[in-house]
């Protein structure tokens, strides 16, 4: 196999006799072209089966050769769906013009006499070169306008890639414009798509809270020592012994801001009422774990209390809390900005007297 390097186009050039090889390949090379030799039909199938006749433009094929001859190499190329379009030039020095039909009618796009004309040659190689050209360009259209379909089939399915349409893009044709302008209808679709699934899974969100707080029983709204009180029918005495539990959770106004940002004041109040309900559900759970009430809330505190407790098991539960709180240390807003909270927590334990704060009208403490 020789190659030559040159930018002119790549010819096959397919022949049993060394010296005609020989001459023809120093004699294409001269005129700019790339050469690739095979020196029967078994080696010419080999490379045009191979990676390497994507990029063979034109085959110059004898048709006379042993064991596989040039009509059976041109029929075998011409019945691979991938090979076809490669136009074939048929060499030979039968001067019949049944031969000439013959090769014409199996799809050879031209026919030449031994010994050649250098000249015809060279007319015959840029004419067939120019034909296989143009059949590449509307092989390529075809595929870009099929990329174009694709896409428009994808919105449908939502799977539409952004980067989909770049190559096709990129042309400076009616085509390319027709991409261009669906790739800028088509990320306002994605945008439009992505803005209405935000908007229906907070409506999921917002429906599901109601329900829940629709179903809860009065009793989670009273502490605990005073629903085990009313269990057992005693009163809480207003003297006793205890621990009371602080806890202040951190990073909240600037989350408002700018959740207020994202979504407007009245959404971004409701986002944040929806996450300050989690972190509360998950705090006010770790105070039922350790045998605490939750007896006030103040914004986004909450005051605890634990019976007969010197302080123990306050300071046990506000450690707890602190590990709770791991799982809102990265908190999504709807533009994935990503924020963080925690909590501050103080503890004390002593004598306590239990009393009613507020006005009875409004509401008492």
């Amino acid at each position: 196999m020789v190659k030559g390097e040159s930018p002119g186009g790549h010819i096959l050039v397919v022949d049993d006799n060394k010296i005609n090889l020989m001459m023809l390949t120093r004699a294409l090379n001269s005129q700019g072209y790339q050469v690739t030799t095979a020196m029967d039909g078994g080696e010419a199938l080999e490379i045009l089966y191979s990676p390497a006749a994507e990029t063979i433009d034109v085959v110059l094929l004898d048709i006379l050769m042993p064991d596989l001859d040039g009509y059976q190499l041109l029929g075998k190329i011409k019945e691979k769906e991938e090979l076809h379009h490669i136009p074939v030039i048929m060499i030979s020095a039968l001067d019949e013009m049944d031969s000439v039909i013959r090769c014409i009618e199996m799809g050879a796009t031209d026919y030449l006499h031994k010994p050649y004309n250098p000249a015809l040659l060279e007319a015959r190689l840029n004419a067939s070169l120019a034909e296989k050209r143009l059949r590449d360009l509307e092989i390529e259209y075809l595929d870009q306008v099929g990329q174009v379909v694709n896409a428009a089939e994808s919105i449908e399915n939502s799977t539409y890639d952004p980067e989909s349409l770049e190559a096709v893009a990129a042309r400076e044709d009616a085509l390319g414009n027709l991409a261009r302008v669906f790739q800028s209808m088509a990320d306002e679709i994605h945008l439009r798509e992505q803005r209405l699934k935000q908007q229906l899974e907070q409506l999921r969100i917002d429906v599901e809270d109601m329900k829940k707080s629709m179903s809860e029983p009065l009793s989670v709204h009273i502490p605990m020592d005073r629903r085990q009180a009313l269990v057992h029918g005693v009163s809480l005495p207003e003297s006793t012994v205890g621990a009371a539990l602080f806890v202040d959770i951190s990073g909240f106004t600037p989350l408002g801001e700018i959740l207020a940002r994202e979504l407007g004041r009245k959404r971004g109040a409701e986002e944040l009422t929806r996450i300050l309900n989690q972190v509360y559900g998950a705090l006010i759970e770790v105070v039922h774990q350790y045998h605490g009430s939750v007896v006030g809330f103040s914004g986004d505190a909450i005051t605890c209390y634990f019976d007969k407790d010197e302080g123990l098991l306050a300071v046990a539960c506000g450690l707890e809390m602190q590990k709770t709180m791991a799982q809102f240390s990265a908190i999504s807003t709807p533009a994935e900005n990503t924020f963080s909270l925690g909590v501050k927590i103080a503890a004390s334990a002593g004598p306590v007297h239990r009393f009613l704060v507020g006005d009875p009208q409004l509401q008492n403490i």
